[in-house]
């Protein structure tokens, strides 16, 4: 769904803004929206674990999208869990370097990149499967269909809230 579908729920309550902007802002109360709500979760492509290796690329499996976090993964049909990284740190032995079978935890370094722990010991072709959290990238041009019929109200509520704190404006409400 395009930013322009939402227009008619918001330029009418900031006269004089223009569809630049709008889409500006509407693309920025998504992002906040899918990122504190966590509601727009998908199927990560399985990811092959190699002998050895503890950290894989993550990528969005979908267009005009970024990861926010990994929401859940397993390994085979084993759930794996989530540990911080400072957790892992308090670890008595150098947990970088410990190995096993397959990876109990995994942690988040970026929204690119994800930590199992302990290290596979075997190669696992398509052995890591996950639950995604994304929100729509930087770039976007509008936010999947279901969301923009879902949450409407939210998304358009949220731009035209920005848009009427912005100081000196003509649609400017403090």
């Amino acid at each position: 769904m395009k930013w322009s579908a939402f227009y008619d729920y918001v330029l009418p309550e900031v006269p004089g803004v223009s569809t630049d902007l709008v889409d500006i802002y509407l693309r920025r109360a998504a992002i906040e929206f899918c990122e504190e709500t966590t509601v727009y979760v998908a199927d990560h492509d399985p990811i092959s674990l190699i002998k050895g290796i503890s950290e894989y690329d993550l990528e969005a499996p979908e267009l005009e999208t970024d990861i926010v976090q990994v929401k859940k993964a397993w390994v085979g049909t084993a759930t794996i869990d989530y540990v911080s990284q400072d957790t892992l740190n308090q670890r008595p032995t150098y947990w970088p370097g410990e190995e096993a079978p397959r990876p109990t935890a995994f942690t988040q370094q970026t929204q690119t990149s994800l930590i199992v722990y302990p290290k596979p010991t075997e190669s696992t072709r398509n052995g890591l499967k996950m639950k995604v959290v994304l929100r729509p990238a930087l770039t976007a041009t509008g936010i999947t269909d279901w969301m923009g019929t879902k949450y409407i109200q939210e998304l358009t509520d949220g731009a035209k809230a920005m848009l009427m704190a912005m100081p000196n404006k003509p649609w400017s409400m403090p």
